[in-house]
C-alpha cells in the first residue's frame, strides 16, 4: 500500500505525458565533422530555462502510467503486449549472440536511419515516455526498434540478469544490425541509440565497443559515479533535506523490492539495491564495487568513436549535479561526444518538460550523425 500511495502522490499536479510535438522546418548546413552536427544540434533552440521543479518534471512521465509500472515488476505481467500503431510485434526473435528479441519494430523510410529506443530501469518497451518517443520518431518516418533489454519486459527471468550496460551495449548492436537488414539480410541502413536513464548507460557501452552503430547514439540521463549513486540508493531517505523528492526515491527502492520478490531474491537489511548487487556477485562471481567499475560510463565516453549526444539536467533528483560534472569531463575528452547540460528537465522529464526542444535536437541528430566523419572511423551497422 506505501508503494502505492508513493506512485498516486508522483503524479499529483502533473498532467500526463501528451504526444511529442511536430516538426518545426528546420536545415543544416555546412560539412561533416563533429562540430558541424553539434552546431546544428545547438541551432535547434537556446537550452530550455527551468520553469518548473525536477518533481514534477520526473513524475510526469509516470502520470498516467501507474499500472504498466506495477505490470512491469512481475515476470507474469511484464511480457504483455501492445505495439503502438503502425509497429511490427516482436516475439522471441532468435538474434545471434543476444537474448532473444522482443519489441515493436517500425519500418520507416529506407533512406534514415533506424532508430533503437531503450527503455530505463523498471520499464519495458510498452512504457509511455518509450513509446511516445517511438512514435514520434515513426511519424517522422525514421526506422524503429523498441525491444526489453535484460531483467526487463519479456527478459524479465533469471537467465537474462542485468549487466549495467557490459552485456546490454553488444545486446544492442546485435538487435539494431538484424532489425536494419534489408531483404536480402544484408544490413547497409544506419542504425543509431536513443537510451533514458539505465538505458542511456546501455547506449554509452555500445558506443564504446569497436563496432558502434554508425548514426551514433544519444543518452538521456544516463548515470555516472556509479558506486557514488549506489550508495545513496542505499541508504537512508533524508526527508528534511529531500521533501518530494523523497517519494521518488522510496519509489525506487520499492519497485526494486517488488521486482526482487517477484524473482525470489532475498532483501537483505542493507535495502534492495545492495541486495542486487549482492545476488549478481553470486551468481558471477564478480564483486559488487568491481562491476560497478567495469560498468563506469566514463571510459566508453572518451573511446565512443560515433557521434555521441548526451542530455543530462542539473537538477535530476536521482544523480544530480555530480553526474552532471562527470559526464561533462568526460564528454570534453573527445570531440565526437557533447553534452547539453540543462538547468532543469529532471530525470528522463525532457519529452514533457520540454518536448518540442527534446523532439528538435533527436530528430537533427539521427538526420545528421551517419554522416558525420571522425578520426577512427570504422565499418559499422
Amino acid at each position: 500500500m506505501a508503494a502505492l500511495l508513493a506512485f498516486a502522490l508522483l503524479g499529483v499536479g502533473c498532467s500526463s505525458l501528451p504526444p511529442l510535438p511536430e516538426s518545426e522546418p528546420w536545415s543544416c548546413e555546412g560539412g561533416a565533422e563533429p562540430a558541424d552536427l553539434w552546431h546544428c544540434i545547438d541551432a535547434a533552440g537556446p537550452i530550455p530555462p527551468k520553469t518548473e521543479g525536477a518533481f514534477r518534471s520526473t513524475s510526469r512521465v509516470v502520470r498516467g502510467d501507474l499500472d504498466r509500472k506495477r505490470a512491469d515488476q512481475r515476470a507474469a505481467t511484464a511480457c504483455e503486449s501492445d505495439p503502438p500503431n503502425g509497429f511490427e510485434d516482436l516475439r522471441g526473435v532468435s538474434v545471434e549472440g543476444a537474448p532473444p528479441l522482443h519489441g515493436y519494430r517500425f519500418a520507416g523510410s529506407p533512406d534514415k536511419p533506424l532508430v533503437v529506443v531503450v527503455h530505463g530501469l523498471f520499464d519495458s518497451r510498452n512504457s509511455a515516455y518509450v513509446r511516445r518517443t517511438a512514435e514520434a520518431l515513426a511519424a517522422r518516418d525514421f526506422g524503429v526498434l523498441v525491444p526489453d533489454m535484460r531483467w526487463h519486459g519479456c527478459l524479465l527471468k533469471p537467465a537474462w540478469l542485468p549487466t549495467l550496460g557490459l552485456a546490454e551495449g553488444g545486446d544492442l548492436v546485435r538487435w539494431g544490425r538484424w532489425a536494419a537488414q534489408d531483404g536480402a539480410g544484408e544490413t547497409n541502413r544506419p542504425v543509431g541509440l536513443l537510451g533514458f536513464s539505465l538505458g542511456a548507460l546501455d547506449v554509452l557501452h555500445a558506443l564504446g565497443r569497436p563496432d558502434p552503430p554508425r548514426a551514433g547514439a544519444v543518452a538521456v540521463s544516463p548515470p555516472a559515479a556509479l558506486e557514488q549513486v549506489f550508495d545513496s540508493f542505499s541508504g537512508p531517505i533524508y526527508w528534511q533535506d529531500r521533501g518530494l523528492l523523497g517519494l521518488i526515491d522510496r519509489s525506487f527502492r520499492k519497485l526494486l523490492t517488488r521486482r526482487l520478490e517477484d524473482q525470489d531474491i532475498p532483501v537483505t537489511e542493507a535495502g534492495p539495491f545492495a541486495s542486487m548487487l549482492a545476488h549478481l556477485e553470486r551468481r558471477t562471481g564478480v564483486p559488487g564495487p568491481l562491476a560497478l567499475a567495469l560498468s563506469d560510463p566514463v571510459p566508453p565516453i572518451e573511446r565512443a568513436s560515433r557521434p555521441l549526444l548526451i542530455l543530462a539536467a542539473e537538477d535530476d533528483p536521482l544523480f544530480g549535479r555530480l553526474v552532471v560534472e562527470e559526464l561533462r569531463r568526460a564528454a570534453a575528452e573527445n570531440p565526437a561526444a557533447y553534452l547539453l547540460a540543462t538547468p532543469g528537465g529532471g530525470h528522463i522529464g525532457f519529452p514533457g518538460s520540454d518536448p518540442q526542444w527534446f523532439i528538435d535536437v533527436v530528430e537533427r541528430f539521427f538526420t545528421e550523425s551517419a554522416e558525420v566523419r571522425v578520426a577512427s572511423d570504422s565499418p559499422a551497422p
